[in-house]
Protein backbone atom coordinates (compact mmCIF):
# COMPACT_ATOMS: atom_id res chain seq x y z
CA UNK A 1 0.00 0.00 0.00
CA UNK A 2 2.50 2.33 0.58
CA UNK A 3 4.53 1.72 -2.55
CA UNK A 4 0.92 2.53 -4.76
CA UNK A 5 0.67 5.82 -2.71
CA UNK A 6 4.36 7.21 -2.59
CA UNK A 7 3.78 6.55 -6.48
CA UNK A 8 1.52 9.34 -6.64
CA UNK A 9 2.77 12.46 -7.68
CA UNK A 10 2.69 14.68 -4.42
CA UNK A 11 2.93 11.61 -2.29
CA UNK A 12 5.37 13.52 0.18
CA UNK A 13 2.85 16.20 1.37
CA UNK A 14 0.31 13.79 2.69
CA UNK A 15 2.31 11.00 3.43
CA UNK A 16 4.59 10.68 6.57
CA UNK A 17 5.59 7.09 6.02
CA UNK A 18 4.67 3.40 7.10
CA UNK A 19 5.02 0.11 9.33
CA UNK A 20 5.71 -3.25 7.94
CA UNK A 21 6.09 -5.30 10.73
CA UNK A 22 5.50 -9.22 9.61
CA UNK A 23 6.25 -10.82 13.14
CA UNK A 24 4.13 -10.67 16.22
CA UNK A 25 7.05 -9.45 17.99
CA UNK A 26 7.06 -6.24 15.76
CA UNK A 27 3.32 -5.88 16.02
CA UNK A 28 3.97 -6.04 19.86
CA UNK A 29 7.16 -3.93 20.26
CA UNK A 30 6.86 -1.23 17.73
CA UNK A 31 2.62 -0.79 17.58
CA UNK A 32 1.88 -1.75 20.97
CA UNK A 33 -0.59 -4.79 19.93
CA UNK A 34 -1.12 -6.52 23.09
CA UNK A 35 0.51 -9.66 23.98
CA UNK A 36 -3.14 -11.21 24.64
CA UNK A 37 -4.58 -10.10 21.13
CA UNK A 38 -1.69 -11.56 19.38
CA UNK A 39 -2.30 -15.00 21.70
CA UNK A 40 -6.01 -15.06 21.74
CA UNK A 41 -7.34 -13.52 18.44
CA UNK A 42 -3.74 -13.60 16.16
CA UNK A 43 -2.15 -11.51 13.52
CA UNK A 44 -4.96 -12.24 11.26
CA UNK A 45 -7.66 -10.97 12.97
CA UNK A 46 -10.02 -7.83 13.18
CA UNK A 47 -8.78 -6.76 16.90
CA UNK A 48 -5.27 -7.09 15.67
CA UNK A 49 -5.27 -4.88 13.02
CA UNK A 50 -7.63 -1.94 15.43
CA UNK A 51 -4.57 -2.37 17.38
CA UNK A 52 -2.07 -1.91 14.95
CA UNK A 53 -3.83 0.80 13.69
CA UNK A 54 -3.89 2.76 16.79
CA UNK A 55 -0.42 1.79 17.55
CA UNK A 56 0.61 3.78 13.49
CA UNK A 57 -2.14 6.88 14.34
CA UNK A 58 -0.13 7.48 18.29
CA UNK A 59 3.26 6.12 17.02
CA UNK A 60 3.40 8.53 13.46
CA UNK A 61 1.02 11.60 14.92
CA UNK A 62 -0.61 11.04 11.60
CA UNK A 63 -4.35 12.20 11.73
CA UNK A 64 -5.01 9.40 9.06
CA UNK A 65 -4.11 5.34 9.16
CA UNK A 66 -4.58 2.14 7.72
CA UNK A 67 -3.56 -1.22 8.89
CA UNK A 68 -3.40 -4.29 7.14
CA UNK A 69 -3.35 -7.92 7.69
CA UNK A 70 -3.31 -10.92 6.14
CA UNK A 71 -1.90 -14.22 4.23
CA UNK A 72 -1.22 -13.37 0.77
CA UNK A 73 -0.24 -17.27 0.49
CA UNK A 74 1.73 -19.39 -1.65
CA UNK A 75 1.79 -20.73 1.81
CA UNK A 76 -0.23 -20.44 5.03
CA UNK A 77 1.42 -20.21 8.50
CA UNK A 78 1.05 -21.60 12.13
CA UNK A 79 -2.46 -18.77 12.03
CA UNK A 80 -4.67 -21.87 10.27
CA UNK A 81 -6.15 -19.31 8.23
CA UNK A 82 -7.06 -19.28 4.34
CA UNK A 83 -4.23 -18.32 2.33
CA UNK A 84 -6.50 -14.74 0.91
CA UNK A 85 -7.80 -14.05 4.52
CA UNK A 86 -7.36 -10.36 5.01
CA UNK A 87 -8.15 -7.87 7.21
CA UNK A 88 -7.70 -3.82 6.83
CA UNK A 89 -8.78 -0.98 8.99
CA UNK A 90 -8.93 3.11 7.82
CA UNK A 91 -9.67 5.85 10.30
CA UNK A 92 -8.83 9.35 11.02
CA UNK A 93 -7.72 11.38 14.52
CA UNK A 94 -10.52 12.89 15.83
CA UNK A 95 -11.10 16.44 14.99
CA UNK A 96 -8.54 16.22 11.57
CA UNK A 97 -9.71 17.18 8.72
CA UNK A 98 -11.42 14.80 6.13
CA UNK A 99 -8.11 13.44 3.67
Amino acid sequence: MASLLTAIKGASEFFLGSFVTYSSALKQHILDVPKKILETKGTISAECVLAMLNGALEKSQADVGLAISGIAGPTSDSSHEKIGTMWARYARKKGSSPP
